[in-house]
């Protein structure tokens, strides 16, 4: 019994870190992601202000 409770013990826990894990990566590049379209579009923007006001 304990050898079988192990295992399922081990898979369960296998199972359940790839979800934390997955979760996290998944947390992590829309953060990532949001942050890098955040950071582009005001870099677009401000480049777009300042060539208009050079112009």
């Amino acid at each position: 019994m304990a050898a079988v409770q192990c295992e399922v013990f081990g898979a369960v826990m296998v199972t359940v870190q790839w979800d934390v894990c997955r979760t996290v990566m998944d947390s992590v590049q829309w953060e990532l992601r949001r942050d890098m379209t955040v950071t582009g579009q005001w870099e677009v923007w401000r480049a777009v202000m300042v060539t208009v006001q050079w112009e």
